[in-house]
């Protein structure tokens, strides 16, 4: 059971994926008007979308949110508001924006680029945008009926509905890693080396540019190490997942990439 203020507005908001990774969404937002105006929950959106993941429909639904509430704070004489959702994503990460516009939208640590970061973005600016401050809390789906709601009408659009496209999702070819341990890829300690290597995984980093995961080969040890470096559009699409290439490593240990590929190599035979 919450303890909010009866008194203020609430959209409660939710995104849902059918099929995550890759699957169709949908997004919803109920308006919930305060206790003494005596109204009804009110959908103010729905829609449904083609090929996304869970949390690009729970940030999408933020920033749908926001979007409504800039259209509409004057007409309707809103504030106080606050955001309703059911998502730890978005409720981990919500104040760390600031320190993500910061550093360039990388993390600070490993340089990575922020996952969905187009998003981020966008709530970043939306929620600097508007006149007031608007919280977002976190509440289990099934406390208040207008989350239920949200739940199920999210749902429907993304099963009946998925026909927008979500700009910004990439699909990702993957595969499994041929090593047998089961420990995490590093950062590839990048030395000029010329090495042979097995791509896994692709994702979009920035721009041009995209992060390579791959099993490293040797003759002597077969697959041994997992590892990932960046590599520039050109390469990462000449890299097909499950073929086994020679490559050229730049010389920046904390930025590795794949500057060459030297040539496409046969599996060992077994």
């Amino acid at each position: 059971m919450n303890n909010y203020n009866p008194h203020i507005f609430k959209i409660n908001i939710d995104g849902s994926c059918l099929k995550n990774p890759g699957g169709p969404g949908g997004i919803a937002g109920i308006l919930e008007s305060p206790i003494n105006l005596n109204q009804e929950l009110e959908p103010i959106f729905k829609i449904g979308y083609c090929a996304t993941t869970n949390n690009r429909m729970e940030l999408r639904a933020c920033i749908e949110a926001f979007e409504w509430i800039r259209k509409n704070e004057k007409k309707l004489n809103i504030k106080p508001l606050m955001i309703i959702t059911d998502c730890d994503y978005l409720n981990k990460y919500k104040n760390h924006v600031q320190h993500w516009n910061r550093d360039g939208w990388e993390n600070k640590k490993s340089r990575r680029p922020i996952k969905n970061k187009d998003l981020w973005k966008k709530l970043y600016s939306l929620r600097r945008s508007i006149g007031f401050y608007v919280e977002i809390k976190r509440e289990d789906r099934r406390s208040t009926q207008a989350l239920k709601d949200a739940d199920n009408l999210a749902k429907y659009y993304a099963k009946h509905h998925s026909t927008k496209t979500d700009y910004g999702f990439i699909p990702v070819k993957v595969a499994r890693s041929s090593t047998i341990k089961r420990k995490s890829s590093s950062l590839f300690y990048a030395q000029n080396q010329k090495q042979a290597i097995k791509p896994y995984k692709k994702e979009y980093a920035k721009k041009e540019e995209y992060i390579v995961f791959f099993d490293l080969y040797s003759k002597k040890e077969g697959f041994t190490e997992k590892g990932r470096a960046y590599a520039i559009a050109k390469i990462k699409k000449e890299l097909h997942i499950n073929h086994l290439y020679k490559v050229q490593f730049n010389n920046n240990p904390e930025r590795p990439s794949i500057i060459k590929i030297i040539k496409e190599l046969d599996f060992p035979k077994k």
